[in-house]
Parts: C-alpha cells; structure tokens; sequence
C-alpha cells in the first residue's frame, strides 16, 4: 500500500512512523514532483499482516494510527 505524505515528505515520515514502531519505508508516488530523492510517498507491506488473519477491523486502526502520527 502505497500512501502521499505531501510533496518531499515521505522520508521524514518514514521515520517518524517507525520512531512510533511502525515500518515502512519512503518511496515515489505517480507523478512525484519532488522526484526519487525526496520522495512524497509512504510503503507499507500488507502481505505479511493478512498472513497473520488481519483484516479490516486491524487496518482501519492501524490507518487511524498512521493518520494521527502523520498529522501530529
């Protein structure tokens, strides 16, 4: 799951969310205007969480979790 920061931000992110003990790791969006080194973008491996029975219910509060993170 890819998820916009805002433009440059994603790096930055990337680590405050893992500073709060969530990885992910900054990446690109489509049609990035701050390009590859400063990227707008967040990545977060789903695949993983649905092996271990994830579903909806944990996204939802793991999206709250990551929104309230990101706009703190």
């Amino acid at each position: 799951m890819v998820v916009d920061v805002g433009e440059g931000k994603g790096k930055d992110m990337a680590v405050k969310l893992e500073e709060n003990g969530i990885v992910c790791n900054a990446n690109t969006i489509p049609h990035d205007k701050a390009g590859p080194f400063k990227p707008s973008g967040i990545r977060i491996g789903t695949p993983a969480m649905t092996t271990k029975g994830w579903k909806e219910k944990e996204f939802e509060e793991l999206g709250n979790r990551i929104a309230k993170i990101i706009f703190s």
